[in-house]
């Protein structure tokens, strides 16, 4: 309960597989793929990692041309003997 009183820090794994076309330059662009994590945890509130974890899935595949999407959250400091992390 109280961890859900203060900001805590997450760091996000995200693997985007995607089809690649250099003659039509399509392509995904990290840094925006980072913006819309980033902004997405800045902006909700998520009671749990799992409930982010499926938000930022749908935002991702809404956004860019992504054939498969492997994500992975994790909390280094929920435990103090270790990470906490959820895996989709």
């Amino acid at each position: 309960e109280e961890e859900r009183k203060t900001p805590q820090k997450v760091i996000v794994d995200a693997t985007l597989t995607y089809f690649y076309e250099k003659k039509e330059k399509r392509y995904i662009d990290y840094v925006k793929v980072v913006e819309l994590i980033t902004n997405i945890l800045k902006e909700k509130e998520f009671e749990l990692l799992e409930d982010a974890i499926l938000y930022i899935r749908k935002a991702i595949k809404s956004n860019f041309h992504v054939k498969n999407l492997n994500l992975k959250i994790t909390k280094p400091q929920a435990l103090k003997n270790c990470y906490v992390s959820i895996e989709e």
